[in-house]
């Protein structure tokens, strides 16, 4: 399997220098012409380049929550002002809050690679909700349905929804330009640039403002934290990071690199859990589980991992009862495997009794044949028809956009033609981009997220990540992480997104108190 789409790379971006102290910029070269507008009913006057669509709504539920929802696009330009992209956004602010500055407004995406956002917009935590339940496909006459979300974060922070460019309806000016998005260094100046340019057009510049991100999306998140200040002197209050893939070599497997091998045996256990297939002593409470199976990773594996082939016969037989013993698998495909089980052969292994492999993102799931590609994952196949189709019909006859252009809830074609910048073995630059901004500024708090019965960011990654952090000691209070027994997706079992709603509104809480 092409492991591009989750593997990830954050970066440090440079400070720019005075403006005084270089050469003025020699003239672009002719520009392209500009791909036909879309055109939309403007309800409010855009900013020349930009297209904008304004209507009301609310969410009806045990109160009435009246909010304006914004749908359209914002243009980026260069240092000349020729337009390069188009970004698609949707909006939502609660009506009648009184002063912007006493606000929060959280600016939303999910990962890829080449994903939209329309996961977290139309499946979590937007004022419309289309529901699910763990990526399950529906019984008859019980399909999802969009419905008002009584448990969106609208009710705690204004929210922006945005699609980088390739994704969604967000597009480069011309193929030409298409290029010089698809990198994580570009990617994040982009989205930097955007959200510069909707604090301004919008008038946000005094709320407290948040950054949402998902998989991905989470190295996106902590490399614009850092561009927004070093380019534009802007100040983020809190980070949310939802299934963090932060650091690379703890999810990359590959030859010489034990710290996946290590790290994701207690998400194997979680998984081998659920299935029935570990030994009896092991099967009554999950947590109590995996407590044990951190502890012999902590103590044992990890350690005999390090000895490398220098392990004795009698060391080594007893590391491969012990990792069989909390994956499920045979004592003989581990040692086989030299003692070192890989994501992919877990996924296939530990249900082939079944003839069923195991989802990437939810490892309650499962498939016969093996899923051919991201979107063909038992996780989210279900979850593409219903979103695409109950966001384009809302976008159309509620929020008054209208397009024929198509909308790319995910884009093959980014994800295979992104530029990572470095060699991806062995590089962390995502886990350095939030280090940096932690060191940086004093107020900035990180809540991140994990679900135990995730393979593709697994949680114990995360924590990994977070305690090794080089940071004062005194800043590590100021991130938190929580972990869900759910899968990749946490809004995907509506009784965790109640939870995970609920901890995120603790955090806003806590954050602008804090700020204050």
């Amino acid at each position: 399997m092409r492991l591009k789409w989750l593997i990830v790379l954050g970066l440090t971006v440079a400070l720019r220098g005075p403006a005084f102290a270089q050469e003025p910029p020699e003239a672009p070269p002719a520009p392209q012409p500009s791909p036909q507008r879309i055109p939309l009913v403007l309800s409010e006057k855009p900013e020349e380049g930009a297209q904008l669509s304004v209507t009301q709504h609310s969410i009806v539920s045990d109160t009435v929550l009246p909010y304006t929802a914004r749908a359209g696009c914002l243009p980026l330009k260069d240092e000349w002002g020729r337009q390069t992209a188009e970004l698609f956004f949707v909006s939502y602010e609660k009506d009648d809050v009184g002063d912007a500055a006493d606000r929060p407004i959280g600016f939303v995406f999910n990962g890829g690679p080449g994903a939209s956002s329309l996961w977290l917009h139309f499946g979590a935590i937007g004022p419309k909700r289309v529901s699910s339940d763990a990526g399950r496909s529906p019984s008859p006459g019980t399909e999802p349905r969009l419905a008002d979300n009584e448990l969106s974060w609208l009710a705690f922070m204004d929210l922006v929804f945005v699609d980088p460019v390739g994704t969604g309806f967000s597009r480069p000016a011309s193929a030409q330009e298409a290029g010089q998005f698809f990198s994580v260094q570009e990617d994040i100046r982009a989205m930097s640039d955007f959200i510069r340019r909707f604090v301004t057009r919008f008038k946000r510049w005094p709320s407290p403002r948040f950054i949402v991100g998902e998989s991905y999306g989470t190295i996106r998140a902590a490399g614009v934290v850092q561009d927004l200040f070093e380019s534009h002197g802007m100040e983020i209050d809190g980070l949310v990071l939802v299934s963090p893939a932060l650091s690379l070599p703890a999810i990359t497997f590959g030859p010489g690199n034990d710290l996946p091998s290590a790290l994701f045996v207690p998400a194997y256990t979680a998984a081998a859990w659920h299935h029935g297939k570990l030994p009896g002593d092991l099967r009554k409470s999950l947590a109590d589980t995996l407590k044990k199976s951190e502890q012999w990773v902590l103590q044992e594996y990890w350690p005999a991992l390090l000895k490398g082939n220098t392990l004795t016969e009698s060391e080594r037989a007893r590391v491969a009862e012990g990792l069989a013993r909390f994956t499920g698998l045979p004592q003989t495909l581990v040692e086989r495997s030299h003692l070192r089980v890989a994501r992919e052969d877990f996924q296939g292994e530990l249900l082939r009794d079944r003839k069923l492999f195991l989802s990437l993102f939810d490892t309650r799931l499962a498939a016969s044949p093996k899923p051919a590609s991201l979107v063909d994952d038992p996780a989210v196949r279900p979850t593409v028809g219903p979103l695409v189709s109950s966001f384009l019909h809302h976008l159309k006859d509620e929020l008054r956009f209208d397009t024929d252009r198509p909308y790319r809830l995910f884009s093959e074609d980014v994800n295979v033609r992104w530029d990572w910048g470095a060699p991806v073995e062995g590089a962390s630059p995502g886990l350095a981009a939030l280090q940096n901004v932690m060191n940086r500024s004093p107020r900035l708090r990180v809540l991140a997220t994990a679900g135990l019965y995730d393979l593709a960011t697994p949680y114990t990654t995360a924590q990994y990540t977070i305690q090794h952090l080089a940071i004062d000691p005194a800043r590590q209070k100021h991130i938190d992480l929580k972990t869900y027994p759910c899968g990749h997706m946490p809004y995907l079992d509506t009784a965790i997104l109640k939870q995970w709603t609920t901890d995120v509104a603790e955090f806003v809480k806590v954050t602008l108190q804090e700020g204050a």
